[in-house]
Parts: C-alpha cells; structure tokens; sequence
C-alpha cells in the first residue's frame, strides 16, 4: 500500500494520534471479539478505500 502523506504534521502529533487510534482499535477487537491484527487491516482497508473515493472526486 502506498504511504499516505501527513502534511504539516509534527512527529510528535502524529504518534499521539496512532496511540489515539491504536485504543480504538484495540477497543473495537475486544467489543467484536476479533484479533487486534484483523480489525487494524479492516481499518487500513477502510482509510484506503475513502482515500480513493476522495481522490476520485477530485477529477
């Protein structure tokens, strides 16, 4: 997959909001009884797929 640029995003910003959705994430597979791998590559999938759909909107 390719890299999804964080523009104008300090380092520092950016690992407080991939700790931010990594809880998140690990709350979703305990509430669906999924392992945290699983729901993470679903998670993954989803932000492609919407940065697909709004980058095709742009054209």
């Amino acid at each position: 997959m390719a890299d999804i640029e964080l523009e104008g995003i300090d380092e520092v910003s950016a690992n407080s909001e991939v700790r931010i959705i990594t809880l998140e994430l690990m709350k979703i597979a305990i509430r669906k009884k999924k392992g945290f791998a699983m729901v993470a590559r679903e998670y993954i999938r989803n932000v492609y797929q919407l940065k697909h759909m709004l980058d095709s909107q742009k054209e």
